[in-house]
């Protein structure tokens, strides 16, 4: 199965704090089962996360606080309520093509490259992460590439979609198996708002491979931000295989948006790459597997 990519063709030519957890801690922060449905209840005091890479590929583990947790129970598992957001998201620059844009690297902004036939393509930014050392980049889907190499990536410097490009980086370490690996990182400096979605909600963390489908229920709202769509929410359909599976709702250019779910306080969960769509599915990659190949962290909004 080849699913169709979400990037479109770009008309026009595109010219050539803290840091990080340390790789050696062997962890990963996420946000555990039982404090997420403490949360949900209303019973737990608002949480802090990071999401810390590990050097050995080892997987992520609960990091207790003093928060009050819930037990597990039918009756917690129903006051898990995933806010679909798209009505309130906020209206973001676009260029003349109709594209997010911004001068300054941020998740949800398209930026340009070129394929390996020289063509000229556009993708999404996606999360805003930090490697051990405290470097600044973003993750994309790693088919946004020539051919999976190291590739220039571009960022508009006005609204007029053909006007100039200025160099951001390269999208490197690209790995796209047409399955369940779709995902690079970019190396360049973010934006003061980087760890917000749309400027608006607070990353507060992510959402382990693991624990998805059991905290995401089909249904509920998954949303994200794509440099062409903007922030769109659609109901899950599951998140049980390889990848996490919704009703198609996004357009060419989006892929490598971030995807996740917003929590009734207004905090941004991440929990996905976006990397197209198949049919009437949208298609993204498990962000946490992303995250540990790479070796990086989110930013989060707290940091």
């Amino acid at each position: 199965m080849n699913p169709t990519r979400a990037q479109g063709i770009q008309p026009g030519d595109v010219t050539p704090d803290s840091a990080g957890c340390s790789a050696s801690s062997a962890m990963i922060e996420r946000m555990s089962t039982k404090r997420l449905r403490a949360a949900a209840a209303g019973i737990a005091a608002a949480v802090v996360l990071s999401a810390c890479s590990t050097a050995t590929g080892g997987q992520p583990v609960a990091v207790q606080s003093s928060a009050v947790t819930a037990s597990s129970s039918p009756e917690t598992e129903q006051l898990i309520r995933w806010v679909d957001v798209e009505a309130e998201a906020p209206v973001l620059p676009r260029d003349t093509q109709g594209m997010q844009y911004g001068t300054d690297a941020k998740p949800g902004i398209g930026f340009g490259y070129r394929n390996s036939e020289k063509q000229s393509r556009v993708c999404t930014l996606g999360p805003a992460v930090r490697d051990a050392t405290g470097r600044s980049g973003f993750l994309t889907a790693g088919h946004c590439t020539a051919a999976l190499s190291s590739t220039p990536a571009y960022l508009s410097q006005t609204s007029d979609a053909l006007g100039p490009q200025t160099l951001m980086g390269d999208v490197q370490d690209a790995v796209d198996d047409d399955a369940a690996n779709d995902s690079a990182v970019i190396w360049a400096p973010a934006a003061a708002d980087a760890s917000r979605i749309a400027g608006r909600w607070p990353v507060a963390g992510i959402m382990a491979k693991a624990d998805v489908p059991s905290l995401v229920k089909p249904g509920d709202p998954v949303c994200l931000n794509g440099s062409r769509s903007g922030v769109m929410c659609s109901p899950l359909i599951s998140a049980d295989g390889y990848d996490i599976r919704t009703q198609a709702t996004t357009q060419g250019n989006d892929s490598g948006a971030p995807v996740f779910v917003v929590a009734p306080s207004g905090s941004a969960i991440l929990i996905g790459i976006h990397r197209g769509v198949d049919g009437a599915m949208g298609l993204a990659t498990f962000i946490s597997p992303a995250l540990d190949r790479l070796h990086v962290t989110v930013a989060t909004a707290a940091q």
